[in-house]
């Protein structure tokens, strides 16, 4: 549901709206919802879900409206080992962030979105 006219939409909302990668991680056939990890006490939320290739989708939320917060999310926290090696990908940029050991931290900023597809590294 949009609740634009669509006929009228612009730029920034159309990526948005038609981002292929954030529809696939909706899309995806495991149909297993996020579940909510953590929620710290200033107002981080982390976020993650299963996808059907064994990658993870998570999401770093801050709804703090007052400042910029610190995230973070460990590889212990989806069940995988902290020395795999992951790649995190930012589905909103579509970009890749690198391949990372332990987990992510990132500083999130006010009412915003971290969402990022990892994947597990083959060792």
């Amino acid at each position: 549901m949009v609740s634009t006219d669509v006929c009228d939409l612009t730029e920034e909302k159309k990526s948005i709206l038609m981002n292929t990668e954030v529809l696939g991680v909706h899309k995806d056939p495991l149909f297993i919802a996020g579940e909510r990890l953590r929620k710290g006490d200033q107002g981080q939320q982390v976020w993650t879900r299963p996808l059907a290739n064994g990658d993870f989708a998570a999401v770093l939320y801050n709804s703090n409206n007052k400042t910029t917060l610190p995230s973070s999310l460990t590889w212990s926290d989806l069940g995988w080992s902290n020395s795999d090696s992951v790649s995190v990908r930012d589905l909103w940029l579509k970009q890749d962030l690198g391949t990372f050991t332990h987990g992510i931290q990132y500083k999130i900023p006010v009412n915003d979105v971290l969402l990022v597809r990892l994947s597990k590294q083959a060792k």
